[in-house]
């Protein structure tokens, strides 16, 4: 059991776009009872509920239409989470959003939200800053990731290996 008021920063990146906004109020309701006083998080999450008539015309479609057509764009997001969803949730349970990117994936819609949280007693509390980045790239992401993994001599990206980027 982790202890209440003992976690200075909780990190999730790639996994919580998929879970629904039940599961992402669930998750901010424990991290809020973990985080230090002035613990922050930083959560990645879908934004796919920003669209809502883009959603509701998905919602018409035969589901295998959809998952043959739509699901390469929408790669399994949630479609009931949004950054106004998180922000509610975590002023619900007493924590204060920061931050928000709202980040395009690939495509042309935002599809995913970066949202960073603390107490809303903490010293870093403030109001909320959300901010669109239409051109969001994920490469760097990839070029870090490679201080922390072995991939051989290229990646399926083309970098070359960490020495290699580095020197």
């Amino acid at each position: 059991m982790i202890a209440s008021d003992s976690i200075d920063f909780v990190f999730s990146f790639d996994s919580l776009v998929h879970a629904d906004a039940d599961v992402i109020q669930s998750y901010l309701r424990h991290i809020a009872t973990k985080l230090k006083p002035n613990g922050v998080g930083f959560v990645h999450h879908s934004n796919l509920w920003h669209y809502p008539r883009l959603l509701r015309v998905l919602g018409r479609l035969p589901y295998k239409m959809v998952q043959k057509s739509m699901i390469g764009a929408l790669q399994w997001r949630s479609w009931d989470t949004s950054a106004e969803v998180v922000e509610t949730y975590s002023q619900e349970v007493g924590l204060q959003c920061i931050s928000q990117e709202c980040v395009t994936w690939g495509g042309n819609i935002l599809l995913d939200c970066f949202s960073t949280f603390v107490r809303k007693e903490s010293s870093m509390a403030r109001s909320n800053r959300r901010f669109e980045n239409s051109s969001f790239n994920w490469g760097p992401l990839h070029d870090l990731s490679m201080l922390y993994t072995d991939l051989g001599s290229k990646s399926d990206y083309g970098h070359q290996e960490t020495e290699d980027c580095l020197a």
